[in-house]
């Protein structure tokens, strides 16, 4: 194998949304990559990590055959130092001159394997990654901008951008729960002023802001007595929501009870499915949650 093209190690994350042992597409590929990583049946096995991001390096793979045929693997250089040292000839001029960078590749490879929902997230542009990593290094040691593409290994579920407006306002009007937390004066606003053709519309961006707002900003005991009743309704008139959305709101209910999720990504976020190969790219600062797949 060239010296342009070399196998690789990359790293875990055990964060407790991943599926546990074996049962984790992440525990398996980490295993097959490097026979030496062990998979232990009582961890979360949540993200397959390579690229030259700080937190989990990726390593060249030493490759070795031994007596008795067997292949062994162990880890050498960095994948960044690799890039470092040779910027131009790993990178490419193209690469270097678009990203401004010669000590990294300018995306991170993930492969997900996922137990329970996601927390909804927003990741930060070019600019604004900037800002955050000079202030606070410490908690962010990236400043890239993150826009995502998933594809999906198995089916796979999410949630990916706020709804369309009419949508928005129609369970504002039709759900009980969602219009009292949210409170009448700002949703009689949005179902007043919403100009849902307007895609880009300044004023279509506030109304979704106060809606959204109000949620965020409730207490989380109020949070947790509505979701409870959101849930019963579900049961009780699941033809107020659809089979698909009743269902989802009890599936993620059962992980985490009375959470503000039930709210701000069910009742607000759309809810896409895919089916293995397909994909869906999300821009920085899109608000999303994965929620199943792989």
């Amino acid at each position: 194998m060239s010296d342009k093209l070399f196998n690789v190690i990359g790293g875990a994350q055990n964060y407790a949304w991943g599926k546990h042992g074996a049962s984790s597409a992440v525990a398996q590929f980490a295993h097959n990559n490097d026979p030496s990583f062990p998979i232990d049946e009582s961890k979360p096995y949540a993200e397959l990590w390579m690229g030259t991001h700080p937190s989990v390096p990726t390593y060249k793979a030493l490759v070795s055959t031994t007596e008795t045929g067997s292949i062994t693997k162990a880890k050498g250089e960095t994948l960044k130092s690799i890039i470092t040292a040779k910027p131009e000839a790993n990178l490419g001029s193209k690469v270097i001159a678009k990203f401004g960078a010669t000590d990294e590749i300018p995306f991170l490879f993930k492969v997900l394997s996922i137990e329970k929902v996601l927390s909804i997230q927003a990741h930060p542009d070019k600019s604004l990654g900037a800002q955050l990593r000079k202030a606070d290094p410490a908690h962010y040691p990236d400043a890239n901008h993150k826009p995502e593409m998933a594809i999906a290994v198995t089916d796979f579920e999410a949630f990916c951008g706020f709804k369309p407006l009419k949508q928005i306002d129609h369970l504002l009007q039709t759900i009980p729960e969602f219009r009292e937390l949210i409170g009448e004066p700002i949703v009689k606003e949005f179902h007043d002023e919403v100009q849902p053709e307007k895609k880009d519309d300044e004023n279509n961006k506030k109304l979704l802001q106060k809606v959204f707002g109000k949620l965020m900003r409730t207490p989380e005991d109020q949070i947790a007595s509505y979701a409870e009743k959101l849930v019963a309704r579900t049961k009780s008139q699941p033809e107020l929501f659809g089979d698909v959305l009743a269902d989802l709101i009890q599936r993620l209910d059962v992980q985490f009870p009375n959470d503000i999720g039930l709210f701000c990504g069910c009742l607000m976020l759309n809810h896409c499915n895919l089916k293995k190969g397909e994909a869906i790219f999300l821009q920085a600062r899109d608000p999303h949650a994965y929620i199943s797949g792989c």
